[in-house]
């Protein structure tokens, strides 16, 4: 029996390995054992609609964490090194491409480029509010949150051109390096 949850956790895989260009009925079928007619039960809008699903089930699932980090009363620094131990978890150390990167490679529809937007300000916020609860000024954690999320993507983005997830690592190691020494 098919589980829509597990369905989108395979097409999470999918999507990274292979592009939004690159996922095919051929592959989704593949990764997730349904023939073609079960996909579109599934996602009757096609392709936009997974991609869609994706980002959605991207966002609760780190929400849900940010969220409970958020609630938890940890001092900054201990938030803030969970929060990078989330992102770490959440693209396999650098091993799985950046979602928001592969998403928007030969995908203009405006919904899905809208939800991505959303997921990646979500991500600077989440930052943001952790340098503002650490008594920097707003502009000031803006521009550090915002500088930690091109960082990470960035990395993310080298990892996936150079098969190396050292790129990866190497910010995570910075990040909590200088979240030392503010």
């Amino acid at each position: 029996m098919f589980d829509k949850k597990s369905i989108i956790e395979q097409l999470l895989k999918v999507i990274r390995e292979k592009g939004y260009a690159g996922m095919s009925l051929s592959c989704i079928s593949e990764a997730t054992g349904l023939k073609k007619s079960s996909i579109y039960h599934f996602f009757p809008d096609g392709k936009n609609q997974i991609a869609l699903e994706i980002i959605k089930f991207a966002d609760q699932m780190l929400s849900e964490k940010f969220l409970q980090l958020a609630e938890s009363g940890d001092a900054y620094d201990v938030k803030f090194n969970k929060t990078l131990n989330i992102l770490s978890e959440f693209y396999g150390k650098g091993n799985s491409s950046c979602l928001l990167d592969v998403m928007t490679i030969d995908n203009n529809d405006e919904q899905t480029q809208k939800a991505i937007k959303q997921l990646l300000l979500k991500l600077i916020n989440v930052f943001k509010a952790l340098f503002q609860e650490a008594g920097l000024e707003e502009r000031g954690a803006h521009l550090n949150a915002t500088d930690i999320v091109v960082r990470l993507q960035g990395a993310l983005v080298i990892c996936r051109v150079t098969k190396e997830t050292q790129y990866f690592a190497d910010v995570i190691s910075s990040l909590r390096i200088e979240a030392k020494t503010t």
